[in-house]
């Protein structure tokens, strides 16, 4: 027989049909393995849920919170017992899985299509590659604005710019386009160049170059660009103490033994003329030597030890390369004329040098004699 079992709001009553059931007149239909409703069901205890069964296995269901998780009332709750996953599928195909391990997006098989996306007034989609080996992120097509994170704490523009309002942290940066290079701020590091406004160093400074080249300064330049009559001199070695080292602060040392022993030039722009200070020679002695080593005009022409114009043995006898005249207060002491016979004695007090053409005077507390 035929029986009402929904109310006349359309409610499903508490009533148990044991008949068979082909129609219910305007509400719905079953069959041996489902119901159908018309146009809603509803369900307005506390605690209402559609729960599914395994056979006598609770397998999860659909309901108030209050249900799911003593909740509100006020919210809708998904629920799966149990470690078990929760699919949604479109066209037979499971597009998305939860768990009580993780939330997965993707398709299946993997392909290139967009897994995530997120309209508006744009859209933005995260998808692996076809080898799933590289997550894209990016708005759709590559196109679009700024992928911001955190309100502004990290951006990146579809240019390639990154900018973190706090700071970025990695072991090591290494150059995109040449890896050879990179910063490793807590070890050695290789820049091709660095220019910065000031320099600090709280232990040591070292510089350290195997590069080979055809100008002055190959290992290191340093060059003031400043241009201005009131700067003081350019570079200055400053000791903040002067209780070490006997005063010194500066060497200039060549490791190697046996090689060419070091000297400092002093050169300019104006011609090729130049001053060497050192050793100036293979071998122990202090020279003063003129246009030595390299020309300062870059032509690659050297004109070799140069010429020695001073020098000072490990005995503390002095020499004078005297090519022209040795003056004294503006007058003519020595020549080329005169400089194989002079004699040299000593004075109680300093006199004056002689006029042009004498043989004898009294300099700085000196007799100094030239025969003829």
């Amino acid at each position: 027989a035929l029986r009402s079992w929904v109310s006349a709001q359309g409610f499903i009553t508490g009533y148990t049909e044991t008949d068979t059931l082909n129609s219910v007149t305007s509400r719905g239909n079953t069959t041996s393995n489902s119901v159908r409703f018309g146009t809603h069901v509803d369900l307005s205890p506390t605690g209402s849920a559609f729960r599914f069964y395994d056979g006598t296995t609770f397998r999860g269901g659909f309901g108030l919170d209050s249900w799911g998780h003593s909740g509100s009332d006020a919210n809708l709750v998904l629920y799966v017992n149990g470690d078990n996953n929760f699919f949604i599928s479109t066209s037979g195909v499971k597009r998305a899985q939860f768990n009580s391990g993780a939330a997965i997006f993707r398709t299946y098989p993997a392909d290139n299509a967009y897994n995530i996306r997120m309209t508006g007034g744009d859209q933005f989609n995260a998808y692996y590659n076809d080898s799933a080996t590289t997550l894209y992120l990016q708005y759709h097509g590559g196109n679009g604005g700024t992928l911001n994170v955190g309100n502004g704490k990290l951006t990146v523009n579809t240019a390639g710019s990154v900018v973190a309002s706090g700071d970025m942290r990695a072991p090591i940066f290494y150059d995109l386009n040449d890896t050879n290079y990179y910063l490793d701020p807590n070890s050695n590091s290789n820049l091709a160049s660095v220019y910065q406004s000031n320099s600090y160093a709280s232990n040591y400074f070292q510089v350290e170059s195997g590069r080979s080249s055809g100008g002055f300064g190959g290992v290191a330049l340093f060059r003031a660009t400043r241009n201005a009559v009131t700067d003081f001199p350019s570079f200055s070695f400053v000791h903040q103490y002067g209780n070490h080292s006997w005063g010194q602060i500066a060497r200039f040392h060549i490791e190697q033994s046996g090689a060419d022993r070091p000297s400092i030039q002093f050169s300019n722009g104006s011609s090729n003329t130049r001053w060497n200070v050192g050793y100036c020679n293979p071998d122990d002695l202090f020279r003063i030597s003129q246009n030595m080593g390299y020309r300062p005009d870059g032509s690659g022409v050297t004109d070799g030890w140069g010429t020695e114009r001073f020098k000072i043995d490990t005995s503390g006898n002095t020499y004078a390369a005297i090519g022209g005249t040795l003056y004294s207060n503006g007058n003519a002491v020595i020549t080329s004329a005169n400089i194989g016979s002079q004699s040299v004695s000593y004075a109680s007090t300093a006199g004056s040098a002689p006029a042009n053409g004498g043989n004898s005077s009294t300099v700085g507390g000196y007799s100094v004699s030239v025969g003829a």
